[in-house]
């Protein structure tokens, strides 16, 4: 957790994420991350691949300024 917090809170000082709450930025993108597991099919329409590379747009992404 304190690690992702401090990616979090660096990439704000350094205006590359928005403000925010990092704790709760930080619970977003694990719960999604962690929950794959739950549901991911490797028989299923899309790679881990392209589910990590949506992750990372949808999760990531929107955190950009």
């Amino acid at each position: 957790d304190r690690g992702m917090r401090a990616i979090l809170r660096q990439g704000m000082d350094d205006g590359l994420f928005m403000k925010g709450d990092p704790k709760m930025m930080e619970f977003a993108i694990m719960g999604a991350v962690n929950w794959i597991s739950k549901w991911f099919d490797p028989a299923g329409p899309m790679t881990s691949d392209q589910i990590g590379d949506a992750f990372a747009d949808y999760l990531v992404g929107r955190l950009r300024t």
